[in-house]
Formats: C-alpha cells, sequence, structure tokens
C-alpha cells in the first residue's frame, strides 16, 4: 500500500484496492483502513521477531 496510489487515485479515477477508494467509502474509512492494516503488519512483524527470538535461544541452549 501506498500513499502514490491515495495521491493519484483522484486523477486516474482507479485505486488498486477497495479499501482505499475514498470516492466509494470517503477519507474517514479509507484512513481507518490503512491504520488497521497498518497495525496489523506491525503486530506480525512483532509475532515474527518473537518467534525467531525464542527459537535462537532454543538452538543455543540445545548446543550448549
Amino acid at each position: 500500500m501506498s500513499t502514490s496510489a491515495l495521491a493519484l487515485g483522484p486523477f486516474v479515477g482507479w485505486y488498486p484496492y477497495p479499501f482505499l477508494d475514498v470516492a466509494k467509502i470517503g477519507y474517514g474509512w479509507t484512513l481507518l483502513n490503512c491504520a488497521l492494516i497498518a497495525v496489523l503488519f506491525l503486530g506480525l512483524g512483532s509475532l515474527a521477531l518473537w518467534a525467531d527470538r525464542r527459537l535462537s535461544r532454543r538452538r543455543a541452549t540445545m548446543i550448549a
């Protein structure tokens, strides 16, 4: 998701994703959708980091 999609959408009359379509859902919902997606990606990244650290510790104790 990129801000260029939001910036170019009004000029070309097309948005690549339905959750970004400002013409149909408005700026409020579009910004809320972007915030929710950002929170989702931050959560998934945190989960991946947590799993990586946990697996690294487990592997280190198995080697020692």
